[in-house]
């Protein structure tokens, strides 16, 4: 963040709730059955106050930019600093959503609560510490100052700005007509979601970013003998996820990073070496063996057709 005159602000962030996705069903069953909550976390009243510093940039795409952060001060609701000395955080990053990203970072953070419930953080996937907000003026955000994020098109889902421009509030994964082949549960969580309807706003749009564990590089496709272990755990990790009914369709090399602290996986009895990342283009799929035979078929086949193009992973 900055101000008018370039330099650096403090910025105050509010943690805020997550955005349900539908469940994908790859069979013709209309069962509506959830392993775990459908709900997204109630945002807790009582947490600590984090300060942080932001770093060096680590990567960006069309979703946003990764950038790291160090914590320099943790407070209590009074502003009292903090004596629990039972907190250890690790090096941490936060993911910037583009402003036509928001919803879609929204709901990236459901993903991240669902990965919870299943037993899979920290253990495919970096420690998740909560989705914030804020509203600003435009102009103060640096990164967005240097993309081209305003959109021209005619959609009627998109809304005009004040110069007459379009702004796009993009997510994937979100089909038209979704009851076909996507259900929501019996309470409505996806239906209910403020998200649902949300639009940017073009004077004073919402800011969001995750707070997540920083991870090491991610993998290459050019790895040396000795490094190709790293993409056989990236194979056990993939297979992980599929079990517990996360479907990814944008598996690359990229989309996996070397884990600085896991937790050992108690499908394989070890501690993977690499985590999956990035899980903007993911669905659940519902927990009846079928449907998670599919998913998995379809996913093999996906990864397999683009290895042999030298795209992805």
């Amino acid at each position: 963040m900055d101000s008018t005159n370039r330099k650096p602000i403090p910025f105050t962030m509010k943690r805020d709730i997550s955005f349900p996705h539908q469940m994908r069903r790859f069979t013709k069953s209309r069962k509506k059955v959830w392993e775990h909550s459908m709900q997204p976390h109630p945002v807790p009243t009582d947490g600590l106050h984090l300060e942080l510093q932001l770093g060096d940039l680590l990567g960006y795409g069309s979703s946003g930019h990764v950038y790291a952060v160090r914590v320099i001060r943790m407070s209590n609701n009074e502003g009292e600093d903090s004596t629990n000395s039972d907190i250890q955080l690790p090096e941490m990053c936060i993911k910037l959503a583009e402003p036509n990203r928001v919803r879609g970072l929204a709901r990236e953070a459901w993903f991240y609560e669902q990965l919870r419930l299943e037993g899979l953080e920290g253990v495919v996937s970096p420690r998740f510490y909560s989705f914030f907000t804020s509203s600003c003026d435009h102009d103060r955000v640096v990164p967005w100052r240097k993309r081209d994020w305003i959109f021209r098109t005619q959609e009627p889902d998109l809304f005009e700005s004040e110069d007459g421009l379009m702004l796009q509030e993009y997510i994937m994964n979100e089909p038209k007509d979704w009851s076909r082949r996507r259900f929501d549960d019996e309470l409505g969580s996806h239906q209910n979601s403020k998200w649902l309807e949300f639009r940017q706003s073009c004077s004073t749009p919402l800011v969001s970013i995750l707070l997540l564990e920083r991870l090491g590089e991610t993998l290459k496709e050019d790895y040396k003998t000795e490094e190709s272990s790293y993409l056989d755990d990236a194979e056990e990790v993939l297979d992980d996820v599929i079990k517990k009914g996360f479907f990814h369709g944008d598996i690359r090399y990229n989309q996996f990073a070397v884990a600085p602290n896991p937790i050992p996986c108690p499908r394989h009895m070890h501690a993977h070496k690499v985590f999956m990342l990035d899980f903007g283009l993911v669905d659940r799929v519902p927990p009846f063996k079928r449907d998670r035979e599919f998913a998995r078929l379809q996913q093999d086949t996906w990864r397999n057709t683009n290895k042999e193009l030298g795209r992805v992973y």
